[in-house]
């Protein structure tokens, strides 16, 4: 029997990504009928930063709270250790909020870039009891002189959190350096992030290779096949790394995780 269930396993790993292909095709061709039939604005047809926009909020909102379900188990302890003063990139409409605990956190910092979601992430920031020490940053992680200007700046972080967001952010590697330079000495990065496939499968490396021809344009932004982990990992010196997959994964998977927790090498 197990025979049968690995391969099927497999084909039905491949089915997913397809699958969420093809709501971005239609997804997007539902943005453009928008501006040109709804909106009658078709300067918007031919503006990708708009169209992009649109298309990551509408994806967000359709299997946001399906990966955030399926990611609970990982996420919830690793939130659970965020401390300090904590800088949250990427929080989306803030559904992993509620898994902080309050008691512990003396400044949030959510980076979130796309303001269609900052309703619903006010919202979800008030029913996690964090709005006192909450503040939303409408701009990218890649905005450092905003960032700055709000307080973040190096060695100023107790806690980073990366919950499913580096597969979109401009130049990961350069990012995670920078992020790394915000923490404090001692201070600690948490990451729920999918990944590349192990190395030990070329041929699921190639699929995602496949399917990265497409995958950013028609997913918001995302990339399928970044090795996120690594980034994090070779930013700078830790004292401590604990890496590891996501439960019950085995490496081949189109849409794996990297999941863990490292701490900043001390001065």
């Amino acid at each position: 029997m197990m025979c049968l269930v690995y391969p099927l396993n497999r084909i039905i790993d491949i089915f997913v990504p397809f699958l969420m292909v093809l709501t971005g095709i239609v997804f997007g061709a539902y943005n453009l009928l928008e501006v040109l039939v709804i909106e009658r604005r078709p300067r918007l047809a031919f503006n990708f930063r708009h169209w992009h926009s649109q298309q990551f909020t509408r994806l967000w909102k359709t299997f946001g709270p399906l990966a955030f379900k399926a990611l609970r188990p990982s996420v919830s302890p690793l939130a659970a250790v965020a401390n300090g003063v904590v800088l949250d990139i990427g929080p989306g409409d803030g559904q992993n909020l509620i898994h902080y605990k309050s008691e512990n956190i003396m400044k949030l910092y959510l980076v979130e870039p796309c303001v269609g979601l900052h309703m619903r992430l006010r919202e979800n920031v008030e029913k996690a009891g964090l709005d006192d020490v909450t503040m939303i940053i409408a701009c990218g992680v890649q905005n450092v002189e905003v960032l700055y200007d709000h307080g973040i700046t190096p060695a100023s972080v107790d806690t980073i959190t990366t919950f499913s967001v580096l597969c979109s952010v401009p130049a990961p590697e350069e990012t995670c350096r920078f992020l790394y330079s915000l923490l404090k000495p001692g201070g600690q990065w948490v990451l729920v992030e999918h990944v590349l496939a192990d190395m030990k499968f070329p041929l699921a490396r190639w699929i995602q290779g496949m399917f990265e021809v497409v995958w950013p344009t028609l997913m918001g932004g995302c990339n399928i096949n970044r090795d996120s982990g690594g980034y994090v990992r070779e930013a700078g010196p830790w004292m401590m790394v604990e890496l590891r997959r996501g439960q019950n994964e085995f490496g081949w998977e189109m849409l794996g995780h990297a999941v863990g927790r490292l701490v900043k090498q001390r001065c």
